[in-house]
């Protein structure tokens, strides 16, 4: 073999390995490019729920009250809260529908669509507060049921 063929052997054998280590480099930015935009997401996700759960922490007690005081007390504050609640899950709700949830682990969908549905029983919920037809137990676990849920799912994202 000729000096000339031995050097393009070796030039062929050098290109080859700079190129595979070029398309594992590049590989490996697009990976991280996709796992750093779905943290972001998930980022966001976590935010917005804990904007959510403070104002259901918040409607949680001014619901006790107005059933403790059979209606005396939070009945100017009740219903306040309620719409600051039900803007934040409207946020929430929002964003939620601007996700491809099928990236991301079926446990965290599984809990999302179990948040939803208790979320979805708010207005049953709220109309019995202000019936005063439910108890200050079973009112509170309502809520305390759907913020371990939210503290669930945001753990998951983490």
């Amino acid at each position: 073999m000729s000096i000339k063929n031995k050097l393009n052997m070796i030039t062929l054998i050098v290109v080859s390995f700079a190129l595979a280590i070029i398309s594992l480099t590049i590989s490996k930015a697009i990976e991280q490019r996709v796992f750093m935009a779905q943290a972001k997401e998930l980022n966001v996700l976590s935010q917005k729920l804990s904007l959510l759960i403070h104002e259901t922490q918040k409607e949680r007690g001014a619901s006790a009250g107005f059933i403790g005081s059979k209606g005396a007390k939070f009945a100017d504050i009740l219903p306040k809260q309620r719409l600051l609640t039900t803007s934040r899950n409207k946020e929430l709700d929002e964003y939620l529908n601007t996700l491809d949830l099928s990236d991301f682990p079926s446990e965290l969908q599984s809990e999302l669509s179990s948040f939803e549905s208790d979320m979805g029983r708010i207005d049953s919920i709220r109309s019995k507060v202000s019936a005063l037809n439910i108890g200050v137990k079973d009112e509170v676990a309502y809520y305390t049921n759907m913020n371990a849920k939210i503290l669930n799912i945001v753990a998951l994202t983490s």
